[in-house]
């Protein structure tokens, strides 16, 4: 049998850098603005080469916790984490990787029904004004037959907002930016009484929500994705079937 595995080497310097930088950001030592000390003056502090440290900043960069910033005012700045940050880097992938309007339905049918459970759960008078007021909106510009899907997603964004999960409400918001470029060419002729269909579900959840009652907001949100889901994949495939008898 052939030897598969042989001695484990040491990690790369430039890793072990950035790894020991990534340390000092997590534990509070470097803060969101701090700035690092230049390649030459870290290469001679920590007994390695400025091209380890401008490997380790490239790592640290390529993650999202390093602006290398150029010019006189320029170096290398921790950036401070939060939902942009994972949403600008889900949006790349969304964008470059091989991802399907599918698979994003997928993750809509698992992530937002639970968005609305948790939305009944810890809604307050304020969350309900608000989604009581999106709701309102896309209702008057149904009624002025005017068909915008911007209005019927940020229903979406501000349940996201009510279920107090910052995990959820990245995901679901990424999520909500991939929808708003590509929903209007997934269905390039829009019909109003689609509209008014999503208009009717979003009226559910909330009276759901509103009530608290949190199984009814999870079956009525998971109804309403896969009813969109459903009809958005249809399209899709209909478009693609005419692209390839082309």
């Amino acid at each position: 049998m052939p030897e598969l595995f042989g001695p484990i080497k040491r990690m790369r310097v430039a890793e072990e850098l950035a790894a020991q930088i990534k340390q000092s950001i997590y534990n509070g030592t470097l803060k969101p603005g701090d700035k690092l000390p230049s390649e030459r003056a870290l290469a001679k502090r920590c007994s390695t080469s400025r091209v380890s440290v401008r490997e380790a900043f490239r790592i640290l960069e390529k993650e999202g916790l390093l602006l290398i910033k150029r010019g006189v005012e320029g170096g290398a700045f921790i950036i401070e984490v939060n939902n942009k940050t994972v949403e600008d880097s889900l949006g790349v992938f969304y964008r470059y990787g091989d991802v399907s309007f599918h698979h994003i339905s997928e993750t809509r049918l698992i992530i937002e029904p639970e968005i609305a459970r948790l939305a009944a759960a810890n809604r307050t008078a304020e969350d309900l004004e608000k989604i009581e007021d999106v709701i309102e909106h896309g209702q008057r510009l149904i009624d002025q037959g005017v068909y915008d899907v911007d209005a019927q997603l940020r229903f979406h964004y501000i349940l996201a907002q009510t279920s107090r999960n910052p995990v959820l409400i990245a995901i679901l918001n990424s999520v909500i930016s991939y929808l708003e470029k590509n929903v209007p060419l997934l269905n390039p002729n829009p019909n109003i009484q689609k509209h008014v269909k999503d208009q009717q579900a979003h009226q559910k959840i909330f009276n759901a929500i509103e009530c608290g009652d949190e199984e009814a907001a999870f079956r009525q949100m998971k109804e309403h994705i896969l009813t969109f889901g459903l009809i958005s994949a249809v399209n899709q495939e209909v478009r693609n079937g005419k692209r390839k008898g082309r």
